[in-house]
């Protein structure tokens, strides 16, 4: 018997984050999924699944996403074949295999970049809403539904429906911080019409990439993998041996410092001074590797919610519930 799932996603460049329920349920059965925005071509050769990844297969092609998943390129573009592979390996996540008349109602983030194109953002919404019955092979079973409607949402914009006295008659800057790209917004005394908005190419992808780099010089030329330099970042010292090497703790605390204080000269020189903000808000899975620079460069009393990464989500489960299921 199928089901009609309400449902938010947010496909972005590094990770997909979702959060949904079976519409005749309850509030405790909303579930949240998580996977890397990574792919593997059985093309190339075959592969199993493993660790957070799925095998899907689509009008005849089979790919893995996930976390067994390559690294693509930093392709800003979401219209593609990744993010719809991500998009539908999320929404199984809610069915039942091999079962009919399943439906999805969904609201979906949207990039910034292709929000401000109507052509580009329609053609975004239709690629993922597909036409007619979607039947995908999930890790080896059958799943078969249709996205009856998608409602286009900015991202990182769910934090105004989540946190509204935060932008409530106030001038407030925004920064959402994601994979490739921070995005900002700015509100002024509307907190449903930005005044501007745009994204810069300081997400934790350059994050990383410029820490690694850091790291290797202040080591002397020894090589930091990029996995090596994210798992540093996360933990705040690098590790080689499985032993930590405590030389590099201030190393990555000022890289932290001057990577925040080049977003806030970047964002001046566009224009826009965070000094003069009412309120500044910051969301995003980067948001965690970096909220002790934020507080020191940008300002202590920033505006962080408890979980950076899942607050747009969650602000934009509000819109879903309110659209798709209270009426």
């Amino acid at each position: 018997m199928g089901k009609t799932v309400i449902m938010v996603e947010d496909a972005g460049k590094y990770d997909l984050k979702a959060i949904g329920r079976d519409a005749k349920g309850d509030v405790e059965d909303i579930q949240r999924v998580k996977f890397r925005a990574k792919m593997y071509d059985m093309d190339k050769g075959f592969a199993e699944a493993e660790g957070n990844s799925y095998k899907i297969e689509l009008d005849g092609k089979t790919s893995i996403v996930g976390e067994q998943g390559e690294d693509g390129s930093n392709e800003t573009s979401k219209t593609s074949l990744l993010h719809k592979l991500c998009a539908y390996a999320a929404i199984t996540e809610y069915l039942e295999p091999n079962t009919k008349d399943n439906h999805i109602k969904m609201v979906l983030a949207c990039p910034i970049t292709i929000l401000k194109n109507a052509e580009a953002k329609e053609e975004y919404k239709n690629y993922i809403k597909g036409n007619g019955i979607i039947k995908v092979k999930v890790n080896d079973k059958d799943y078969e539904f249709e996205i009856d409607d998608v409602t286009i949402k900015a991202e990182d914009s769910g934090i105004v429906y989540l946190n509204p006295e935060w932008f409530e008659g106030k001038k407030v800057a925004l920064l959402g911080f994601g994979g490739l790209n921070m995005n900002f917004t700015l509100f002024e005394n509307s907190v449903a019409v930005p005044s501007s908005r745009f994204s810069i190419e300081y997400g934790s992808n350059r994050l990383i990439i410029n820490l690694a780099d850091t790291l290797s010089v202040a080591l002397k030329g020894e090589n930091v993998l990029f996995s090596d330099a994210e798992k540093a970042l996360n933990e705040g010292v690098l590790t080689s041996a499985k032993k930590p090497r405590p030389e590099t703790i201030s190393v990555i605390e000022k890289f932290k410092i001057d990577f925040v204080k080049e977003v806030k000269e970047e964002l001046k020189k566009r224009g826009y001074n965070l000094d003069l903000m009412d309120e500044i808000v910051a969301v995003g899975g980067t948001v965690s590797k970096i909220e002790s620079a934020l507080k020191d460069v940008i300002r202590k009393e920033i505006n962080i919610p408890a979980e950076p990464q899942w607050a747009s989500v969650e602000g934009l489960y509000k819109i879903a519930y309110l659209k798709y299921l209270k009426k």
